[in-house]
């Protein structure tokens, strides 16, 4: 999407211009990136094929999921607050840790370390940062 800054005051910032055209862009929440981190955490577990869970398909995985580990009401993510989400996801990661897609993950999911590296990673910088 693009906008024109029309007049003064109308947009904040030094570099803004009256009659130019900024672009813009939607801004990341961190409920987006839960959602990402859910869904990636979600898949990594059901391709494993280490979980317990009697599925036929993704979609009653997931609704599985989140009925055992999310806020235990037939919820949609959607709703969930930046607090559920992120209990969710804890609870994910620490039933993902017992089962075999951590025990075996040579055999199972590289992908799953991965993100818990990227997880370690961004709460080593926020803890340098003092955020």
């Amino acid at each position: 999407m693009l906008i024109i800054c029309t007049g003064p005051g109308t947009f904040k910032g030094d570099k803004l211009k009256t009659g130019f055209q900024y672009e813009v862009l939607e801004y990341e929440t961190p409920t987006e990136k839960q959602n990402r981190l859910f869904h990636s955490l979600l898949q990594e577990y059901w391709a494993s094929g280490a979980h317990s869970y009697n599925a036929k398909n993704f979609p009653q995985f997931k609704k599985l999921i989140k009925r055992d580990l999310g806020t235990y009401k037939n919820k949609s993510w959607a709703k969930y607050s930046k607090k559920e989400r992120q209990e969710t996801i804890y609870r994910l990661i620490s039933t993902m840790l017992q089962s075999e897609i951590y025990c075996k993950r040579e055999l199972y999911s590289r992908k799953f370390d991965e993100i818990l590296k990227s997880l370690s990673d961004r709460s080593d910088k926020k803890a340098h940062n003092g955020i």
